[in-house]
């Protein structure tokens, strides 16, 4: 993945670095997806089940909701890094899209 522009500043210590970001980006669209379907009559039941694949997630990249937070405010922040992150996790959706590996 190219990384974002030289004037955009390092992500601060402990961030999610911009490739696992992407990953977790992916996982995180996939799972919102699954919620989706799901076709639960309350909207609280809709939040329990995506909190539930978004921990699942979080654990499957060993960060936590803080961590996660953080950097993506940062990356937020700062579209160059947001732009190439983003560009990735389509990328990473696409490939399991064509091998059907959408877990």
């Amino acid at each position: 993945m190219a990384l974002a522009c030289k004037s955009a500043p390092d992500p601060p210590k402990g961030s999610i670095d911009a490739e696992t970001m992407s990953k977790i980006i992916a996982d995180i669209h996939l799972a919102e997806a699954k919620v989706s379907r799901l076709s639960f009559q309350e909207f609280d039941s809709t939040k329990v089940a995506f909190k539930y694949f978004e921990q699942k997630i979080f654990a499957k990249y060993k960060v936590d909701t803080a961590q996660y937070r953080k950097s993506y405010d940062f990356y937020a922040a700062h579209p160059e890094y947001m732009t190439d992150i983003y560009d990735n996790a389509v990328k990473i959706l696409e490939k399991k899209k064509e091998t059907k590996k959408l877990d």
